[in-house]
């Protein structure tokens, strides 16, 4: 098996049909689509096990509600590729992704890691430029998806080997974390000027709305970033910087968060904790 593409779905009834028609696009036996349900409350379950059930690369699998991170390390614990990609199921596709990312990894069987954007040339990027890209320290390679996880084709057995894995307590940034940690444990990367995936905005994600976990699992990204970057780097400067950054535009996030709160009164409870 070449390519396993891990799909975690929460409350997505409503896209599986547009979903199953980049599904339909390639049938290739190289690739497998694994479909993990995260404990929907709507019939998101159901209705993929309706309109997959004649698919022959299609698992469909269902857990009760454990979160993203969660559910796709299911997927990477389920998947058999020699290479993981990951699809949210609200975004889409577009009718030739897998003719580009075939090319790709058979051009670069040398690579860990392969970025797909049209934003930057194609490159073999300098690792600790390309982390702090992602981080916002720098703009070299600035492309605003380079910290998620998908538009991008992973090695399973770099996360395997290094036992990687998206860290379940961190809500906002788990997968910043696990791109930077498998970019470091990788032996080459690289980037291709070529788009095919398509994110659609959520205005309604737990990422665009306030969550009182929040604040927790802030501090746990940030402790988790130093101890990845401890773990490769003896640069103090290198480590501070990236902390520093990712504590500012924790401020961001944070600031965007408190506006959908209702009341006002909450809001300040709320600052006053996070102070």
């Amino acid at each position: 098996m070449l390519l396993s593409v891990i799909v975690p779905m929460y409350n997505v009834c409503k896209y599986l049909p547009t979903m199953k028609k980049s599904v339909d696009s390639c049938t290739s036996k190289e690739i497998e689509y694994i479909l993990i349900d995260d404990g929907s409350k709507d019939e998101t379950y159901k209705k993929c096990k309706e309109l997959f059930q004649n698919s022959h690369n299609v698992k469909v699998f269902h857990n009760t509600n454990h979160g993203v991170s969660y559910t796709r390390n299911c997927g990477i614990d389920y998947a058999s590729g020699e290479y993981l990609m990951f699809w949210d199921a609200d975004d889409l596709l577009n009718d030739k992704w897998y003719q580009i990312v075939r090319k790709a990894i058979n051009d670069n069987r040398d690579c860990d890691v392969i970025y797909f954007t049209k934003n930057i040339e194609t490159c073999y990027p300098d690792k600790i430029e390309l982390i702090n890209s992602m981080i916002g320290i720098s703009n070299v390679y600035n492309n605003n998806y380079l910290a998620a996880p998908w538009s991008k084709v992973f090695k399973k057995n770099i996360i395997v080997q290094n036992e990687l894995k998206f860290n379940k307590d961190v809500i906002h940034g788990e997968d910043l974390l696990f791109n930077i940690e498998f970019l470091l444990a990788s032996n080459k990367c690289k980037v291709i000027n070529e788009s095919f995936y398509m994110y659609y905005i959520n205005v309604n994600s737990v990422t665009h709305n306030f969550d009182e976990k929040f604040l927790n699992s802030n501090q746990k990204y940030i402790e988790t970033l130093e101890v990845i970057l401890k773990k490769y780097f003896k640069d103090d400067n290198i480590i501070d910087s990236c902390l520093s950054y990712s504590f500012i535009n924790s401020l961001y996030i944070f600031t965007g968060k408190v506006s959908k709160i209702k009341r006002y009164s909450d809001s300040i409870e709320v600052i006053k904790n996070f102070y």
